[in-house]
Order: structure tokens, then C-alpha cells, then sequence
């Protein structure tokens, strides 16, 4: 599917709006994700992806690093409320990127708004999801009605959605009257005069990162032996004297590869965003007509076992070559879709993953905590009510790899908070 995606090109690069998410004014909020194949999204469309190709994105560097070393002390001082940790970290790298914003709470109004948007929306295409996207016609019933009604629901996403989308916005043209506008997308899309706003895909990018990060601790707690290869490579290279950063990268190839194990092992998007044919198309035989609904199982792709031998098992392995030297895999790229509508915020996700978790290893370990209180750790199943999910709840262990370790962390953060 990811290669008839990549393959057909604009053929698939349609998209069918849910009634639901018209009611909600998301054909506005989810600009790039959701407008059709036209003139005005072509233009956005390659102004994103400039913005964040790997070297635009490079000037972004030192602000993920300062995220990843803030998050590793917040670990450390409330370790088992690491999802939170995790939910600000990601929220709070997307926000500095997109806007320039430096996010110090997880219950900020943006990311809440942020979070309470992306899930109305990820129900909403759902496939049968919800009854009005089979039934359109239930948008004309009254507000009054009880139970038809989708109005109510349809208020109050639209509402998180314009927060999350105009609030940072405007923040950052008042800053640039100002003076005072920090380095970010945003900035430079207002500058160039563009047309476009980026904040949808870097929330949708944010949501991403979050699940991957806690596939991370799972993948972590199960799987010690990796821990502990990883450990010794990053100690390699830092001799446990200093934290790593981006410049260590291509020295480290067993980080880089853990990183795309942990996309590919427990996809966080499985069957991704919908798409729709453009025209008519017929692929091995099969006639599919135009405005079909075409979805790619990305949970499937990535867990076939001729491709991927034991897909069940975490083994980073995978992506290096006999020698030991990491070896990409472009199939890996349908975790965030395909075609022409694949999520340009991937290498914003991609870069987030690899500083956290090298900064992490480097610093802590993670231990296994008991089991979930749905069973045993190693059976952890994945759970979500829209297109993303999860890990089920567990707990696990952090804590400072040795008296060093705990020093450098609270001497990085604060070094990033004096920034």
C-alpha cells in the first residue's frame, strides 16, 4: 500500500472530508491534512516541506537538545509520571519549532487546546467513527435533540481548534512588531508573507512524537540487553563526561537504529490518515473508481514477516549492516503516511526521538516496575480511540545511571533555563 501510495502520486492524494469535521471548521484548522489537491495547498504544501526538510531544520537543533535535557530532570525528579514528561516534551519542542514559544507547563492552554483539537478531529475520520459521516444528513437536526445532535461536539472542538491555531499565530506577528519574535517557522512564513499556516501538521507531528516516546520506555523496560548495548555505544563516544548531541550522529548507529525500531515496532498511526483517488485508477488488476476511500495499514506494512522477520520482537538489529553500521529503510517513511500527503513534520519527529533517547540512555536507567494493571509487560497491547495509539498504562523504573549522571542533569538543566 505504501508503494502504490508512493507509486500513483496525485492519484491518491485526494481526500474525503468527514461531515463531522466540516460542522467543526476544520476544512480551515486542518489546512494541509485536509484541503484538496489545489493550487493554494501546492503552495503550502512546498512551503512546509522547506521549511522542514533535515537541513532547515538544523537551526533547531540546540532548542530540541534543551527540550530532551529539561525532560531527562523531570524524569528523574517524578519519574513515574513520565507520560506527563513526555506529553511536554513533545508539545513543548513542537511549539518552540512551529512559534518560537517557550512552553514550561503540560497544562498550558496551548497544548491542552492543541491535544483537545487532534483528538475531536482523529474521531472524526475515523472510519465509522462516528454515525454523521455515514449519515450526513443528522447535521441538519437541532441543537435540542439528544443524542442525534453533533452540534455541541461540533462548538466545542471548533473552539480548541481556533485556539490552537490563531492564538500562537498572532502571538508570533505581535512579537514581530515587537521586535521580539524568536527564531521559527512561524517567524519566517510571516516574513515571506506566506499564505500558509503550519500549526496543523506540527500538532499532528506532536501527538506522533508522544506515542513513539512512550514506546520507548515500554520498549525499554522489556528489553534490558538493548538498554545496555545502547549504554555502552553512547559511553563510547562520551566517555560519560558530557551529554550528547546532534553532532555524535553519525557515530552512534545503534541509536539511530533502536530509534527506527521503535517507529516500525508499535506504530503509533496504524491505518493513517485516509486518503481518496483523485481519478480513476486500476492497480494489479483491481478497478478502483474515482473518490474512493483508499486507507494504508501501516501496522501491517511494518509488521509483515517476510520484510521484517518476528515483527513482535523489538530488535534494532534490523537497521544496521554486519559490520554495524546503520542501513535506513524507506519503508519505515509509512508511519507517517504516503505520497504526497506524508506528514512533513517527520523529520521534526525523527530528530526529537533520537536526542531524547540518546540523552536518556546516557543518563538513566529503566527498569521494569511491576506489570500493567491490564497483565503482564510483554503483552502490553496498544490502545487509542481515533487514529493514533498508545501503549496500555504501566510503570516503570528511572533513575541516574550513577552520581555523574544525576550532576550533569541538573547542571544541563539548568544551563537550558538560563537560555
Amino acid at each position: 500500500m505504501a508503494d502504490l501510495f508512493e507509486r500513483r502520486g496525485s492519484k491518491y492524494s485526494g481526500r474525503i472530508v468527514p461531515a463531522m469535521l466540516e460542522m467543526s471548521g476544520y476544512n480551515a484548522w486542518f489546512l494541509s491534512a485536509m484541503q484538496p489537491n489545489s493550487p493554494s495547498w501546492r503552495t503550502g504544501r512546498r512551503s512546509l516541506d522547506r521549511r522542514l526538510r533535515p537541513k532547515a531544520l538544523i537551526q533547531y537543533q540546540p532548542t530540541i537538545e534543551k527540550k530532551a535535557r529539561e525532560f531527562v530532570k523531570r524524569l528523574l525528579v517524578e519519574p513515574d509520571d513520565f507520560v506527563k514528561h513526555i506529553q511536554l516534551l513533545a508539545g513543548g519542542s513542537i511549539m518552540a519549532i512551529a512559534y518560537g514559544q517557550n512552553v514550561q507547563n503540560e497544562d498550558d492552554e496551548l497544548l491542552q487546546s492543541a491535544r483537545a483539537a487532534l483528538n475531536s478531529a482523529a474521531v472524526a475520520l475515523m472510519p465509522g467513527g462516528l454515525l454523521i459521516n455515514d449519515l450526513p444528513f443528522l447535521r441538519h437536526i437541532p441543537a435540542w435533540v439528544p443524542y442525534l445532535s453533533y452540534r455541541p461536539i461540533a462548538r466545542d472542538a471548533y473552539k480548541a481548534g481556533q485556539i490552537s491555531l490563531y492564538r500562537p499565530w498572532n502571538t508570533v506577528k505581535d512579537e514581530l512588531v515587537k521586535g521580539t519574535a524568536q527564531q521559527s517557522v512561524a517567524r519566517e512564513e510571516l516574513l515571506e508573507h506566506q499564505p500558509f499556516n503550519p500549526g496543523d501538521e506540527f500538532n499532528i507531528a506532536g501527538a506522533i512524537s508522544t506515542m513513539f516516546a512512550e514506546t520507548f520506555f515500554l520498549m525499554l523496560a522489556l528489553y534490558p540487553d538493548v538498554q545496555a548495548r545502547a549504554q555502552a555505544e553512547l559511553d563510547a563516544i562520551t566517555g560519560g563526561e558530557r551529554l550528547p548531541s546532534f553532532t555524535d550522529r553519525p557515530a552512534l548507529p545503534y541509536i539511530e537504529a533502536v530509534c527506527k525500531e521503535i517507529l516500525r515496532w508499535k506504530v503509533a498511526v496504524p491505518i493513517g490518515v485516509p486518503h481518496a483517488t483523485s481519478e480513476d485508477d486500476i492497480f494489479d488488476g483491481y478497478f478502483i473508481p474515482k473518490g474512493t476511500l483508499v486507507i494504508a495499514n501501516a501496522w501491517s506494512i511494518l509488521h509483515d514477516p517476510v520484510v521484517y522477520p518476528d515483527p513482535e520482537i523489538f530488535n534494532p538489529e534490523r537497521f544496521l549492516t554486519d559490520d554495524g553500521q546503520f542501513k535506513d529503510d524507506l519503508g519505515l517513511t509509512v508511519a507517517f503516511g504516503g505520497g504526497k500527503r506524508i506528514c512533513p513534520g517527520r523529520f521534526v519527529v525523527e530528530d526529537t526521538l533520537f536526542i531524547s533517547t540518546a540523552t536518556v540512555l546516557s543518563l538513566c536507567t529503566v527498569g521494569k516496575k511491576g506489570d500493567s494493571k491490564y497483565g503482564p509487560l510483554d503483552r502490553n497491547e496498544h490502545t487509542g480511540s481515533g487514529l493514533a495509539c498508545s501503549p496500555q498504562p504501566f510503570l516503570c523504573t528511572i533513575v541516574p545511571r550513577s552520581k555523574k549522571a544525576a550532576e550533569m542533569v541538573m547542571s544541563a538543566a539548568m544551563e537550558a533555563s538560563d537560555q
